[in-house]
This record gives C-alpha cells, sequence and structure tokens, in this order.
C-alpha cells in the first residue's frame, strides 16, 4: 500500500474551505527545476490536489499554472506541497495515482467555479 507523506498535525490537515472536483491539465514548478505537468483533480480558495507522475516533496514550494480557466487568461500562484503520495504502478485494482496536496500561499484569485467542467 502506497503511504501518504505529510507535514504537520491531523487539526492542520483538515481542509477549510470546501473543494469542487475538476480535471484540467496544469503545470508545476520547484525552484528552477524545469517545468512538470500533472492534472488538477480538485481545488479550492486556498490549495488543489495534482496528479502526476513526478510529484514534489512536503515542504517544496511550487509555482502553478491554471491553465486556460473559464476561457480567460492562464493564472500563476505559489503554494506549499503539504502531502504526497508517491507510488509506482501495480496491477491490482488498489493502486492510487501519485500525487500532491498543494496549499496556496494567498487565495485564489478568481472563483473556484471556473475551474468546474
Amino acid at each position: 500500500m502506497p503511504s501518504k507523506t505529510q507535514t504537520g498535525n491531523k487539526q492542520s490537515n483538515r481542509r477549510r474551505e470546501p473543494r469542487l472536483g475538476t480535471w484540467f491539465n496544469t503545470s508545476f514548478q520547484a525552484g528552477n527545476q524545469c517545468w512538470l505537468s500533472g492534472f488538477a483533480r480538485d481545488i479550492s480558495a486556498k490549495g488543489m490536489r495534482i496528479l502526476t507522475l513526478e510529484p514534489l516533496q512536503p515542504g517544496a514550494q511550487t509555482a502553478i499554472i491554471l491553465e486556460n480557466i473559464a476561457e480567460e487568461e492562464n493564472v500563476l500562484i505559489t503554494g506549499k506541497v503539504v502531502w504526497q503520495i508517491n507510488s509506482k504502478i501495480q496491477t491490482d485494482t488498489d493502486w492510487i495515482a501519485p500525487s500532491m496536496g498543494i496549499e496556496f500561499d494567498q487565495i485564489l484569485p478568481v472563483k473556484t467555479t471556473a475551474f468546474v467542467h
């Protein structure tokens, strides 16, 4: 079973904002690394979950491009990785996709409903 690496205590890991389910391409970068890609799976005003084959380590600062939201310009936002699931593809049905949870450094500057397809 893959492990979920978290930072902080259980109280701080509780979601403070409602999350909306979504599915759209996104790009992210840590430091001077190359841009990586993933799929936004859910989003709130204060954070999001990104499914990616290359999740960043908890504590890593990242820049994220939220692409083509509601036919407007892309949004660049920064945040911190607060948890990570890093698992390998398996043949059984219990496989959990590699992903990471991001806490934004500031409140999302657009309404989260712009990301619901």
